[in-house]
């Protein structure tokens, strides 16, 4: 029996899966060892590795994981022409939102390439607005946040992203945020959000009294997609073409794949 197989039999994705989605008793190794020499059948080690984590939460994971893999393609193979005209068009929903036309402590990220582009909103409202960026404590898996004084500041930080290096100055909080710009994979009209999945906003998230808004792109958006109650959702999604209020409702524990707006599978 192959390593893929035995997986298969765990409703697990394979042998990528983490060791955190495995119990104590058996390690990687271990289990994969005991249903290939089939000392065990494979249901009583899967029920063994759900004592630790329920069916639902092993369905969530992998759901989450598919939906990551699913937006990062989208979004790698949106053209350059498309992706310019998206970002103008999303820019112009934004700065006709009223909560950011008010908002003077703003919270941005610095975009990556692949992402919706804050850098040039950034760029045009640092003088008009304060602008606050994250910078990852890796050691603590937490945010630090930071005024924004000079374009100059900024360095390149954790995997790349464009940060305000460490100690350069005194911390911003997160009660004093007005506006807050929160990265994500994928949004439903809930609110509900899936991140990178290293889990560094969910902190900063529960401390930020402004109003949380989501940028995206259509395909970004399903109608449902998993949440839990220790999630923090976002209040408003904009896309090139609408604003979405989430405040009329929110997801409960369970979700869908099926992207808005595109055919069910």
């Amino acid at each position: 029996m192959s390593t893929q197989r035995t997986f298969e039999h765990l409703g697990l994705e394979g042998p990528k899966c983490e060791k955190e989605k495995l119990s104590e008793t058996y390690s990687y190794e271990n289990l994969v060892g005991e249903l290939v020499r089939g000392t065990h059948p494979p249901h009583v080690l899967k029920n063994h590795l759900e004592n630790s984590r329920s069916p639902a939460t092993i369905d969530k994971v992998h759901t989450k994981h598919n939906i990551r893999a699913e937006i990062k393609q989208k979004r790698q193979s949106l053209g350059r022409f498309k992706k310019i005209s998206f970002n103008k068009e999303l820019r112009k929903q934004l700065e006709t939102f009223e909560p950011f036309l008010k908002a003077k402590n703003i919270l941005f990220y610095a975009s990556m390439p692949q992402e919706i582009d804050t850098l040039k909103l950034i760029k045009k409202y640092n003088k008009d607005k304060n602008i606050i960026l994250p910078t990852v404590c890796t050691d603590t898996n937490t945010l630090k946040l930071y005024h924004l004084k000079n374009l100059r500041e900024l360095r390149s930080g954790y995997q790349g992203i464009l940060e305000i290096p460490h100690c350069l100055k005194d911390t911003h909080k997160p009660e004093e945020i007005d506006f807050c710009i929160v990265p994500g994979l994928a949004f439903d009209p809930q609110g509900n959000r899936i991140g990178y999945g290293k889990g560094f906003y969910d902190e900063l998230l529960k401390k930020v009294k402004a109003k949380k808004v989501a940028l995206a792109y259509h395909f970004q958006i399903y109608e449902s997609i998993p949440a839990s109650k220790y999630d923090v959702p976002v209040d408003f999604i904009i896309t090139p073409d609408k604003i979405i209020n989430a405040s009329f409702g929110k997801q409960s524990d369970s979700g869908t794949l099926k992207p808005e707006g595109l055919k069910k599978r």
